[in-house]
């Protein structure tokens, strides 16, 4: 991955990160790295 993508990603859509995710109550880790990542649309109304 360029270093162009990673500064610019995906217009209008933030690159988040978690640690784990749950499915059906149960909580799941990566099985080949650190984080979950997931491009989510960002909303400018409710950002902080």
């Amino acid at each position: 991955m360029n270093s162009d993508f990673a500064q610019n990603g995906k217009p209008g859509y933030k690159l988040i990160f978690c640690r784990f995710v749950y499915r059906n109550g149960v909580r799941i880790y990566p099985k080949k790295g650190k984080y979950f990542r997931f491009w989510v649309k960002d909303d400018q109304e409710t950002a902080a």
